[in-house]
């Protein structure tokens, strides 16, 4: 346990802390010395240990009642407790006495930022950047606030400030790599991070962000290559292993992409995701029995794994094998049973499964759940238009059409359900709604209801259109 918590910690900290616990324990904490307690409470603000920060905090006020570096770690502790206020409160005290003081300033930055107010958070950073220290990731942070303010090309430009202040500078990198990709800009990124590579040749970050730019040009075997070099710099960060096996997967060789995560599975501690990840890839390519064994390897790791359950039971489904499908999709529900997607699956191979009454249960079950989904409300009718129970279909989609954002695909079978009922009337308006849609072409209608075909004064309207 102790090694966990001191992984990231040099000795001296470790000794420290180590040292003030014990003296708190024993109740022999007389006098501590400043820089000691201060380095004791930065370990317990960076492991958000907040008790801890606290009682530390509050030994400090006894010792040292006037020092402005422990009101600094206590408004530090405010804002990582969500207390931004009351933050600013502290930092403006600090700043009435000690106008210069560059961490107090980088603090407020911090704190404008979490009140959503950019610019003032900008003019902080800015204050606090004249020390010249941390200038990467005080650009970082400019870049973010410009970022807020839809200000593109001056987020950029400090992104890449920070790159040069920082070639390890991965929240940059990542952010800077995503504006490129979002504006369609792949080429330039690609040129870009290229740059960095042959600047910076052990920037972890830099080989990340360059094959990411080559995947938004399928450059599928650079993309490779260039996560195959951020492997080799850093062995343990699991993120290149998976970012390889995406560009194996994508470049169409899914068993390379299987054994790049299987390399992973050597750094990580929850081995769950990593497992899922590669049962995706084998259900992607076909491979249903494959998927499954990893897909059983990763609820082994992970029994509270609700979408790994799920999927699970669409493999059995799709093998065949409705009973087992049955049980793992049960599986699932159980995990989260207030989930309308498990329950409308479960409901799904039920009715596969000749239980009707029992699908009819579960489709509604998913229905009452969630009653602003579209899907819900499809699902359920589409079950009751198999059932050819088109009157209880016609209830259900006139209530979910109401407040639908996705209104042709309710009309779409309200045609339906009126031609089978014969209510010709309502049936015109339903398909005068679907041809008012730009995007509605009659094909879609008649895979509903092959029969309509035979229907000429429909068949008529639909030609219009």
């Amino acid at each position: 346990m102790e090694l966990d918590r001191f992984k990231n910690f040099d000795s001296e900290t470790r000794k420290a802390v180590l040292n003030y616990e014990q003296l708190s324990k024993d109740g022999t904490l007389k006098y501590i010395d400043m820089d000691i307690l201060e380095t004791v409470i930065d370990f317990y603000l960076e492991t958000n240990d907040i008790d801890s920060v606290q009682d530390a905090l509050r030994y400090a006020d006894r010792l040292y009642p006037k020092s402005n570096e422990f009101k600094l770690r206590r408004a530090h502790m405010y804002t990582n407790q969500g207390k931004p206020n009351s933050a600013l409160t502290l930092l403006k005290e600090i700043l009435r006495t000690e106008p210069g003081n560059t961490d107090a300033q980088y603090a407020l930055g911090i704190v404008y930022g979490l009140l959503d107010q950019p610019q003032k958070a900008i003019q902080y950073y800015q204050l606090a950047s004249a020390d010249g220290v941390e200038l990467g990731t005080i650009y970082g942070n400019i870049a973010d606030e410009y970022y807020k303010m839809d200000h593109i090309d001056k987020a950029m430009l400090y992104y890449k400030k920070a790159i040069e202040q920082n070639p390890d500078e991965e929240r940059s990198m990542f952010n800077l790599q995503c504006i490129f990709e979002d504006q369609g800009r792949n080429q330039e990124a690609e040129s870009f991070f290229r740059i960095q590579t042959q600047r910076h040749p052990y920037s972890f970050p830099a080989w990340i962000a360059y094959g990411r730019a080559n995947m938004g040009l399928e450059n599928w075997q650079q993309a490779i290559d260039a996560y195959e070099y951020s492997v080799v710099i850093d062995k343990t960060n699991v993120q290149a292993y998976f970012c390889l096996a995406d560009a194996y997967r994508r470049a169409g060789n899914p068993g390379k992409a299987v054994s790049a995560l299987h390399e992973a599975l050597e750094y990580v501690d929850d081995k769950s995701w990593v497992y899922y990840s590669m049962g995706m890839i084998y259900m992607e390519s076909g491979n249903s029995s494959a998927a499954i064994v990893y897909f059983r390897k990763t609820v082994h790791e992970d029994p509270y794994f609700g979408d790994a359950w799920q999927i699970l039971g669409q493999c059995y489904a799709d093998a065949g094998d409705i009973f087992t499908a049955i049980e793992m999709s049960e599986r699932a529900l159980s995990v989260n049973p207030r989930s309308s997607s498990y329950m409308l699956q479960l409901a799904s191979m039920h009715e596969t499964a000749g239980n009707i009454d029992k699908a009819d249960s579960l489709y509604q079950c998913a229905l009452h759940l969630d009653e602003v989904n579209d899907g819900c409300f499809l699902s359920y009718a589409d079950f009751l238009m198999r059932c050819s129970r088109y009157a209880d279909a016609i209830i259900v989609l006139d209530k979910g059409s109401i407040d639908s954002s996705a209104l042709t695909a309710f009309n779409l079978r309200l045609a339906v359900c009126y031609f089978k009922t014969g209510n010709r009337n309502f049936l015109f308006n339903a398909i005068r709604a679907c041809t008012s849609d730009p995007q509605f072409h009659p094909y879609d209608l008649l895979m509903l209801c092959p029969e309509i075909a035979d229907d000429h004064e429909i068949v008529s309207m639909l030609d219009s259109h």
